[in-house]
Parts: structure tokens; C-alpha cells; sequence
């Protein structure tokens, strides 16, 4: 005996289930405190009904190989999971749906890009056949040519100089 007011209290319910133990203590102290004892009474009622569903063969054994203990569980008996497996394929539909709504709408969006980007390059060719000029002297190819396709042939051509002489100097 050491003395302590509450060495001959009576165990607290969830002591006796392994799983409602397990669960209380991962709570926390001041959690566990706020609980009354009626709650916690009625949690672990709850709690083991679930856990230990009737079988109609429940056949458990342990069995001790090379140092190790290992343990066997059989159990047989009416299928009561119609329910639970009806939701989880509702739910797998609709995220199925879902992920597929998703891909749909990317695949628009970028469809519509494309078909607008096209759009606008045909109204730019109707435009030059018809010969108006929005901004003169200036044209959306000359911009193409000019400005963006010189810095990268002025860049192909040091290449290939560059490896033309790295050539000629293993020759």
C-alpha cells in the first residue's frame, strides 16, 4: 500500500477494454478530466458494441514459434456490411464523377485556348488578305522574324561556329 487516497478506488470502466483504453489515453489528461462519469460510461458501452460484432464462428487461437507469438483469427457469419459497402460505392461513384467532371473542364478550358488562339491567327490572315493595316510599317510577322527568331539564329550561328572550330582543332 503507498498511501494514496485512491489505492482502493474502484478501476475506471474504459481499464478493462484494451481499445477503450488505448483511446482514452491518446486524449490527453485535461480531456480525460472533463469527461463525467456517465459519459465515459455510456463512450465505452458504445465503443465495445462496436468493436465485438456476433459471429457465428469466431474462432481465435495464439501460437508460440521461435521466440515469437503469433495469433490466428477465423471468423465466419452473415454478411451485415450490405449497407456500409452501398455507401462506400456511392462515394467512389461520385468521386469517379467528380475526377472526371475535372478533367472534362481542364480539357475544354484548353481546348477553348487552342480554338481561340487558332481564331485569332485566322482573323489575323483575313485581315492581312484584305490589306488593312492596323499599325503601319508594322506586322505581326516582321515581330516574329525580327525580334524573337534573331537572338535565337544569332545563337544557332555561335553554335555551330563554335563546333566548327572545335572540329578543326581535333582535325
Amino acid at each position: 500500500m503507498t498511501g494514496d487516497v485512491n489505492d482502493n478506488a474502484p478501476e475506471a470502466p474504459f481499464e478493462a477494454d484494451p481499445f477503450c483504453k488505448a483511446l482514452f489515453e491518446s486524449l490527453g489528461p485535461d480531456i480525460r478530466a472533463s469527461f463525467t462519469e456517465t459519459q465515459i460510461n455510456a463512450l465505452v458501452s458504445s465503443l465495445t458494441r462496436m468493436n465485438r460484432q456476433r459471429h457465428s464462428i469466431d474462432l481465435r487461437a495464439q501460437v508460440s514459434l521461435f521466440f515469437q507469438r503469433y495469433y490466428v483469427v477465423l471468423l465466419a457469419g452473415p454478411d451485415r456490411r450490405h449497407k456500409v459497402m452501398k455507401t462506400l460505392a456511392r462515394r467512389r461513384r461520385l468521386s469517379f464523377h467528380a475526377g472526371t467532371g475535372a478533367t472534362l473542364g481542364v480539357a475544354g478550358f484548353m481546348s477553348f485556348s487552342v480554338l481561340t488562339v487558332i481564331g485569332l491567327l485566322a482573323a489575323y490572315l483575313l485581315k492581312s488578305m484584305a490589306g488593312i493595316d492596323i499599325f503601319p510599317d508594322r506586322h505581326l510577322w516582321d515581330f516574329f522574324s525580327g525580334e524573337l527568331l534573331q537572338p535565337a539564329m544569332h545563337i544557332a550561328n555561335s553554335a555551330r561556329e563554335y563546333a566548327r572550330d572545335a572540329l578543326k582543332s581535333l582535325a
